[in-house]
């Protein structure tokens, strides 16, 4: 544990934030050339941007999250010796998916070897779970797990005590999608099982946070329901607003293609903004979701590549109400347990304590 000069250093710390335009072309799966280029184009131009600032602060720690700006930090603790933390959010190597199939090995095996060289200058690296740890165990550093977990204190428990009392007087159920309708998320899949539930039990509603990302192949289907008042689909909103829109609603999606590792071994936000909001969740059956709704009995999982199959799961949650009480009972407790950022903050303090601690040791001995 830090002492009381680390913990005062570490409060006394400056952080600087530098507003970059952000990129509007991502490293999507099979995305073609053009969409390919716009995409580097994008990021060379926020990597002079970004080291132009960093020249001009001269930080003493770097915290990165994506593989150029982890090459910026590393290139910064080469010029003045600064601290270096990559927070390792997704599994990069899955970029290669972007590219034409007989260059994905390719890019594939240079992802992985420029990981490799820049681990070899990093100081810590963050993990969001133990899978992805040990998914990257090749790199030169082991790294530590923090998992970016939601805050409690978004989602009151009053509120939710307050929403179990509520829905019991509802006959509606609401079905909620933290998150943009995607085809690597069962976009298509999703839309087909609320069209099989509606059946099953006309008073469910589904809402979606995020609007549509990508190509829908059902988007008649996907019209056909928002026109009939089944489902709701809201563009994307800051995440402080979330906890509103959950706390109200009765079930939670997470679903998740396992078309990469990324997906398969996938820490998603929205699956503990759920438990935090008290909601059972229908889930992926992928080894990190399903971890959790079985280790806390808070859910059901289902498989993401059948509609059949999410149809039953989000239907035997809406068709029981006491099952669904217990879940979210269950859910919230997880929250509180282990699933919250009270619990996980503690571990960065420490991290950035002991960084700071080193770093001025350093500039003692000098």
């Amino acid at each position: 544990m830090p002492d009381m000069l680390c913990s005062e250093r570490l409060y006394k710390s400056k952080i600087s934030h530098v507003t970059i335009p952000i990129p509007t072309y991502h490293f999507d799966s099979d995305s073609g050339i053009i969409h390919i280029s716009r995409a580097i184009f994008q990021r060379a131009r926020n990597f002079i941007l970004v080291a132009r600032e960093l020249v001009r602060i001269k930080p003493g720690v770097c915290l990165c999250q994506q593989p150029d700006s982890w090459l910026l930090a590393v290139l910064a603790k080469l010029s003045w010796d600064c601290k270096v933390v990559v927070d390792l959010l997704e599994m990069y190597e899955d970029r290669a998916q972007a590219f034409p199939r007989m260059l994905r090995i390719v890019v594939r095996y240079l992802i992985r070897n420029y990981m490799i060289i820049l681990s070899k200058y990093t100081d810590e690296i963050i993990h969001t779970n133990r899978a992805r740890q040990k998914a990257y165990s090749y790199l030169h550093k082991e790294g530590i797990v923090i998992s970016y977990f939601p805050k409690l204190e978004q989602f009151p428990i009053q509120e939710i005590t307050q929403k179990e009392t509520l829905n019991s007087r509802s006959e509606e159920v609401s079905v909620i999608h933290a998150g943009a309708l995607r085809s690597g998320y069962a976009a298509d899949e999703l839309l087909r099982a609320m069209h099989l539930v509606q059946e099953e039990i006309p008073n469910i509603r589904f809402i979606v946070i995020g609007g549509v990302v990508g190509k829908i192949r059902n988007n008649d289907l996907m019209k056909n329901l928002i026109g009939r008042g089944l489902l709701v689909i809201k563009q994307p909103i800051l995440f402080e607003e979330m906890p509103q829109y959950l706390i109200k609603s009765d079930i939670g999606l997470n679903l998740v293609l396992p078309i990469s590792n990324g997906n398969i071994l996938a820490s998603p936000r929205k699956l503990y903004e759920y438990l935090a909001a008290g909601l059972p969740v229908v889930g992926a059956d992928v080894p990190t979701i399903r971890e959790v709704i079985e280790r806390w009995n808070c859910g059901v999982v289902v498989s993401p590549e059948s509609p059949e199959d999410i149809a039953r799961g989000i239907a035997q949650i809406a068709r029981d109400e006491n099952l669904r009480m217990m879940m979210s009972r269950n859910a919230r407790r997880a929250a509180e347990e282990e699933y919250n950022w009270e619990n996980e903050g503690k571990k960065l303090d420490i991290l950035f304590s002991s960084l700071l601690d080193k770093a001025y040791l350093e500039e003692q001995e000098q």
